[in-house]
């Protein structure tokens, strides 16, 4: 949730948008029209939402519980600290100021995305828990 005094200074601004309640078809569409993702949680366990938008090729910004362990700052995107918009805005103006690093990034965590997160890797990972633990 965003707060109310928040969207006094969001609806003032022309280059940012805020958007809830997507189906999730329409999800994908969404992170292709982005440049960066950006995610500023105070608490996550894995975030679902970092890894989509690392499948779809952005460069991440993120706290470093919205990263989830996926994120490695200056590696395939931007860590900074929790409750800091001033560190926000640095790590996410970086991005834009060097677009051939954001793109980098994106093409990292696509990569990684494939080679850990797709369904077969983690159907073999499982499949190892269960015949370690029945052996």
């Amino acid at each position: 949730r965003i707060p109310k005094f928040c969207w006094e200074k969001i609806r003032k601004l022309t280059n940012f948008q805020v958007v809830t309640g997507i189906p999730s078809e329409q999800l994908v569409d969404l992170y292709k029209k982005a440049a960066v993702f950006v995610m500023p949680s105070l608490s996550e366990g894995s975030p679902i939402t970092t890894l989509e938008a690392m499948a779809c090729g952005l460069p991440v910004a993120a706290t470093q519980e919205g990263g989830g362990g996926y994120i490695e700052d200056g590696i395939n995107g931007s860590i900074f600290p929790v409750r800091d918009p001033e560190g926000l805005a640095q790590k996410v103006n970086y991005l834009f100021d060097h677009p051939e690093i954001a793109q980098e990034f994106g093409q990292i965590n696509r990569e990684r995305v494939e080679q850990h997160f797709t369904l077969p890797v983690i159907a073999e990972q499982v499949l190892n828990v269960y015949s370690e633990i029945t052996s």
